[in-house]
């Protein structure tokens, strides 16, 4: 797939949607209010941020996380890079390299978003204090949830994407947010290839679109709670760093926790029981094309009654995010095992319709199925 251009870049500040700042409408918590009404008001409910919060940890990260500090210190130290669509696709960044020459190389439209590896391999996660209230939920600990490095300058960060409770310290200069609850995201569309700084310029438009129903600015000490099965989407304004880390299992009585619990239950063969929660997922967050797309893949197989299947949930996942390349490649996939050249047809002329950005995207999708299936 062709490279994402540094679309930051084409346009004046004054001008740019990635500076029309919008007034941050998440609230924000001290420290006592925020032991307060964690628990009640927004685990599991909505985002928060917690403002003026630190502790020794967090303060001697931030110091270390210094640009020139963190070059002389950890400068050497591999990290993994990528644009926020291999993230999302892939589940892992497409580059090895140096931290100092990631870093001197900005700006680029690379983005540092790593597993883990960069805060265990430097040290920086030893006797890590867990943000208040936090501790007692039992699904935050570094021992099993590693604490993830974000790192990238203006216009870089995640499309919109969703995962387990999260929360979000920055440290070192700012970062944009958009975020929708369950249920709640535009079906305008979402291009997994682009991200938000692209969303905000192209896409945050058009008949039908609705707005993030939270959107701010984080600030440096600022810790921001994600809640599960929220999309949300991040830029950089400006070079920025924070650290990352989402729960190690999903609540119960979400989306997340279901369309989980589907996969295992189809890799274990049970698909009735697969069916069923994957169901129930894509009840609880239907404007989420990745739980209808959930059920098509659980449904694949070579009989005809399976991609019938197929075709209904793609069908459903495409009028909840027309662009996902993920639900179009499937859709494909489903048509030509159906014989129906026609409709396969009408759908690649749809989407060369919506843009070349998109045509791109299914283009890279079959070449990466095709080389799958050759592996196997």
């Amino acid at each position: 797939m062709a490279g994402v251009p540094l679309l930051w870049n084409r346009v004046s500040a004054a001008k740019d949607a990635l500076w029309q700042l919008p007034v941050c409408n998440i609230e924000i918590l001290e420290e006592d209010a925020w032991r307060l009404r964690f628990l009640e008001e927004f685990h599991g409910q909505s985002p928060v941020i917690l403002r003026g919060w630190s502790s020794e940890a967090t303060q001697k990260l931030a110091e270390r996380m210094e640009n020139e500090t963190m070059l002389s210190e950890f400068g050497k130290v591999e990290v993994r890079v990528g644009r926020g669509f291999f993230f999302h696709v892939q589940g892992q960044a497409e580059e090895s390299l140096p931290l100092e020459d990631f870093v001197r190389s900005m700006p680029n439209d690379n983005y540092l978003f790593d597993f883990g590896e960069f805060m265990e391999q430097s040290g920086l996660s030893a006797n890590w204090s867990l943000p208040p209230v936090l501790e007692q939920l039992g699904t935050y600990d570094t021992s099993s949830v590693p604490l993830r490095l974000a790192l990238g300058s203006t216009g870089q960060g995640m499309p919109f994407h969703s995962h387990e409770d999260s929360y979000h310290l920055q440290l070192q200069g700012r970062k944009r947010w958009g975020i929708y609850a369950p249920g709640k995201m535009t079906r305008t569309g979402v291009l997994h290839s682009e991200d938000y700084t692209a969303w905000l310029r192209f896409r945050r438009r058009g008949r039908g679109f609705v707005p993030p129903q939270w959107e701010c600015v984080s600030e440096p000490g600022d810790l921001l709670y994600v809640p599960e099965g929220f999309q949300h989407a991040t830029a950089s304004l400006g070079y920025s760093v924070a650290v990352v880390q989402q729960a190690r299992r999903a609540l119960p009585w979400s989306a997340v926790f279901h369309r989980h619990a589907a996969v295992q239950a189809s890799r274990e063969k049970q698909r009735k029981q697969a069916v069923k929660l994957a169901k129930k997922a894509a009840k609880l967050d239907p404007t989420n094309s990745d739980l209808w797309l959930t059920l098509a893949q659980i449904h694949q197989g070579p009989d005809s009654d399976s991609a019938a299947q197929m075709v209904k949930y793609c069908e459903k996942g495409l009028k909840a995010n027309p662009l996902c390349g993920k639900t179009r490649l499937h859709l494909l996939m489903a048509y030509n095992s159906l014989g129906l050249a026609s409709k396969t047809q009408e759908l690649m002329e749809e989407t060369k319709s919506l843009g070349r950005e998109l045509v791109e995207t299914v283009d890279f999708l079959v070449q990466a199925e095709q080389k799958r299936r050759t592996e196997l």
